[in-house]
């Protein structure tokens, strides 16, 4: 993918990502230091070790072959839980902060090309314009055939994230101030993961169909002044980012996943009580 957007920057001299080469940068050091924060309020306060601990005194009461289990056996279970939540949550962000990346990328070629269609350009660019359109949707493709099922999984462990944390926050009695302070940090981190994961494939994706729209009419105008000039492959609802090839990813998913977050909550908390 990188080697594909630096072939289509070069072609286009005047685009540049300077600017965002500093943006992914202080993503990349904003989640490190999430990351950095939440290992050491895991060790400092103690969370995975205690749910360690209840677990063990609950099993070691109900099997007496459990008891000949060392002693350290939590520390043992909570260095593992750490170890596993760690590497999960490095590959998240890392991923997202990849994923944005490359829709930041494809919107700058989609903006440059949409700028040349709106400026003064002579009939003869008009299929260079074209084909480079294909091109960049040709790599759009590319990107979401080898990512909507990540995209997917993204969503849905956020979306997960978020009603685990917000439920207990909102209906598990005597939370102590450090644990609830976390895990409102976390549930604030997991939506504005998604929020900004959603806003930039859908911001993508009607980049896409504005450069096609803009295409298509130039097309039609210099068709009818008797240029013979290559026909436009590109379709908008087949050249999307998408979740696992299921739905396209626009605004309004923003909306459907916070509304159902909220029906299930409450449908869950009014049924648990």
């Amino acid at each position: 993918m990188i080697i594909d957007f630096n072939r289509l920057l070069k072609k286009l001299t005047k685009c540049g990502i300077k600017r965002d080469k500093y943006v992914v940068i202080l993503s990349l050091i904003s989640s490190t230091l999430f990351q950095v924060v939440w290992f050491v309020a895991i060790i400092y306060f103690g969370f995975l070790r205690k749910k360690a601990e209840k677990f063990y005194f609950k099993m070691i009461s109900t099997n007496e072959f459990l008891k000949y289990l060392p002693s350290y056996f939590p520390e043992i279970v909570e260095a593992n839980e750490l170890a596993f939540f760690t590497i999960l949550h490095i590959t998240f962000c890392l991923f997202v902060t990849y994923y944005l990346l490359c829709c930041r990328i494809i919107r700058i070629l989609l903006q440059h090309l949409l700028e040349q269609l709106n400026g003064n350009f002579s009939p003869e660019d008009f299929p260079k314009h074209i084909n480079l359109y294909e091109e960049i949707l040709e790599i759009l493709n590319i990107f979401d055939d080898r990512f909507s099922l990540c995209a997917f999984l993204t969503v849905l462990i956020t979306m997960t994230s978020i009603f685990r944390e917000a439920y207990v926050l909102a209906f598990s009695p005597l939370l102590s101030t450090d644990f609830s302070v976390y895990m409102v940090v976390s549930v604030f981190f997991h939506l504005a993961s998604q929020l900004a994961f959603i806003a930039s494939a859908s911001l993508t994706n009607e980049t896409s169909c504005i450069t096609e729209s803009r295409l298509e009419n130039l097309l039609y105008k210099h068709c009818n002044n008797g240029l013979k000039l290559p026909n436009l492959k590109a379709n908008c609802l087949r050249n999307s980012l998408t979740l696992w090839k299921m739905y396209v990813v626009d605004r309004s998913l923003a909306i459907t996943c916070l509304g159902s977050l909220l029906t299930y909550g409450i449908l869950l908390g009014t049924l648990g009580k």
